[in-house]
C-alpha cells in the first residue's frame, strides 16, 4: 500500500474542507510547518495513556476525547503529566481534542 504524501500541520489548518471543524492551535504554533502528518489514519491513544506505548503509530494524528480525558482525571497530576509527556515524546504530528474539551494546562 502506498501512503499519500505527508502534509505539514500548517497546511491541514489552512485546508478549507476542514473549516467546519473549527480547529484551534492551543500549543506548539511555532512548529506547525515542521510537523507532518505522514499516515492518513487517526489514532485514539487510550492504551498509550495507560502506559502501553508500542502501538502508537508514527505520523498519525492522535485524538483525545471524553474517555481519554476521563481516564487522565483518575490519575494524579504528576502521573497525568508523565503520560502526556510520553505520548508527546513519540513521533506524532499533533493531538486533537474533541467536543471542545480544553486540555489541562500542563
Amino acid at each position: 500500500m502506498t501512503l499519500p504524501a505527508a502534509i505539514p500541520i500548517e497546511a491541514m489548518l489552512k485546508e478549507s474542507r476542514l473549516s467546519a471543524l473549527e480547529l484551534e492551535v492551543i500549543a506548539g504554533s511555532s512548529g506547525l510547518a515542521d510537523h507532518y502528518i505522514s499516515n492518513p489514519r487517526i489514532q485514539k491513544p487510550g492504551l498509550a495513556l495507560a502506559g502501553y506505548l508500542p502501538y502508537v503509530k508514527p505520523g498519525r494524528v492522535q485524538i483525545l476525547g471524553e474517555s481519554e480525558f476521563s481516564f487522565l482525571e483518575t490519575l494524579g497530576k504528576g502521573e497525568t503529566e508523565t503520560r502526556i509527556a510520553q505520548l508527546v515524546g513519540l513521533d506524532i504530528p499533533c493531538i486533537v481534542t474533541t467536543k471542545g474539551i480544553r486540555p489541562p494546562q500542563a
